[in-house]
């Protein structure tokens, strides 16, 4: 059953009984799924993006996926990104700001970091904070946040692909 927020920046929330959201201040950018993933022409604008990442910092935390029965992502989300990577993570929000950090040289990242009810950040180490549902809006501001039994993630926000598309670099 859904619960209606009365704060007309976020959608509808519902109290998940899977998971629980924990912020990560500094995620290890260097896991086996995470990797190099050079621009392609067509993708310049993300040229935009690293250099609006370099000046002003991360606006919002990337979204990684921890929780599951078992652990690991279904088969239906393996993507480039995530198809050798180590199975207890998936991002999910944040897959170009992960490659400008990694072309910044960064080595962590500010991530929402879902687990299973009963595990903590520290049990697969990391250090974080528990947060409620409710407040997952401090840490992802570009869109309406929204969670479920099934995840957590923006709607409605401008794809970067967009944002930055007069931004013009040669590949």
């Amino acid at each position: 059953m859904r619960r209606k927020r009365e704060n007309p920046d976020m959608a509808d929330i519902q109290y998940s009984d899977r998971f629980a959201l924990w912020v990560i201040p500094e995620f290890p950018i260097d896991l086996p799924w995470v990797r190099d993933r050079t621009p392609q022409p067509g993708e310049e604008w993300r040229y935009g993006l690293l250099e609006d990442i370099r000046k002003n910092g991360m606006k919002n935390h990337i979204a990684v996926y921890g929780h599951t029965p078992c652990g690991a992502i279904s088969p239906k989300y393996k993507t480039s990104w995530n198809a050798d990577r180590d199975e207890r993570y998936q991002v999910r929000v944040g897959t170009n700001r992960l490659w400008c950090l990694l072309e910044l040289g960064h080595k962590t990242f500010p991530a929402v970091l879902s687990l299973n009810h009963g595990m903590a950040p520290e049990h697969r180490g990391l250090e974080g904070h528990m947060i409620k549902n409710e407040d997952i809006s401090k840490y992802m501001t570009d869109g309406q946040c929204w969670v479920s039994n099934h995840g957590f993630g923006l709607i409605q926000a401008v794809p970067p692909e967009k944002e930055y598309s007069a931004f013009r670099q040669k590949i």
